[in-house]
């Protein structure tokens, strides 16, 4: 390295310290013609491109440092910044996940974590429900960011594991009914739509075999299985066993709908054993037959007995 270029390389930092943009940029292009390849100089031009306003120039500047075999990690953060300054949020979100990935790559748990808070921020703060829900599953699911629930010392720290999925559960409810709602608007006055009630079971149908939902409960009834808080199982339980029975007619297969009954029936017994929902109850009473124990331990007219006393205004109780 030249002592020129080590003179000017010297004064493009300090240009970028005193926020004297312009002259950095012009530096860093004059360092450039000396030696093309130097990380130092394509993160200073990168910064120096981001206060001038020179979004495409700054994201190929930050593309060819990334490429470079010294690269370390802020050429990731500077086309965060870069992207961010700019107000292109799918490019800001792209590079945020980028950086985390950077940073899984270095072993540096707590900095992953901090860039997917960001990522959280970003889309809660845009109301893009759908992509929030998304980052929230890529946490609570199996996986490689799933440990990043385990980090300590970071500010903020990562949210329990009950806390993520009751947000989850939240979101994806709204916008499963948000969707529904939305799609048959839309489709029950097109030409041969056919009755509401159909372009209605369709289109849940459809939405439900995208959704979540199911899972992220069935994830909660397991963790509060095992975490023995009594109170907030039954509670969990009682969203599942609705969300379950709702959805059971739009399952296509029947190896799934088989194993959803049973799974229904198994929440629906252990609901109506501790006194708790007035669905459980009812579906047991209308599912069972003279041989059937009600689930409740004692039969069927216990359970129904039990049915008349907890809940006497109940759709059952006047029949």
């Amino acid at each position: 390295m030249s002592v020129i270029f080590k003179a000017k390389l010297k004064a493009a930092k300090a240009a970028v310290a005193e926020k004297n943009h312009e002259y950095a940029y012009d530096l860093c292009h004059d360092l450039l013609e000396l030696d093309a390849a130097n990380y130092n100089v394509h993160i200073l031009l990168g910064v120096s491109c981001q206060h001038l306003g020179k979004w495409r120039e700054g994201e190929s500047v930050y593309q060819r440092a990334m490429a470079m075999p010294k690269a370390n990690v802020l050429a990731w953060q500077g086309v965060c910044a870069l992207h961010e300054a700019e107000g292109d949020r799918d490019k800001h979100e792209a590079a945020l996940v980028a950086l985390r990935q950077r940073h899984l790559d270095d072993e540096h748990a707590e900095k992953a974590w901090e860039t997917t808070h960001k990522l959280i921020a970003l889309r809660e703060a845009a109301g893009d429900q759908r992509r929030l829900a998304q980052a929230l599953r890529d946490l609570a699911r199996p996986g490689p960011l799933h440990a990043l629930l385990s980090v300590t010392g970071a500010d903020p720290p990562p949210p329990p594991l009950a806390e993520l999925l009751e947000r989850m559960y939240t979101i994806e409810d709204a916008l499963d009914r948000k969707t529904v709602d939305s799609e048959v608007n839309k489709r029950k006055t097109r030409l041969g739509a056919g009755p509401i009630a159909k372009v209605r079971q369709e289109v849940r149908e459809e939405v439900y075999a995208q959704s979540g939902l199911l899972d992220t409960l069935a994830q909660l009834v397991a963790l509060h299985s095992e975490g023995g808080n009594a109170g907030a199982l039954l509670r969990v339980e009682e969203l599942y066993f609705e969300a379950l029975a709702d959805r059971l007619d739009t399952l296509g297969y029947a190896q799934s709908k088989r194993a959803a009954v049973e799974q229904l029936q198994r929440t629906a017994r252990h609901l109506a054993a501790n006194n708790v929902c007035v669905g459980a109850f009812e579906y047991l009473i209308e599912d069972a037959d003279g041989d059937d124990d009600g689930g409740g331990g004692g039969g069927l007219d216990d359970l129904v007995e039990t049915y008349m006393r907890e809940f006497p205004t109940g759709r059952l109780a006047a029949s």
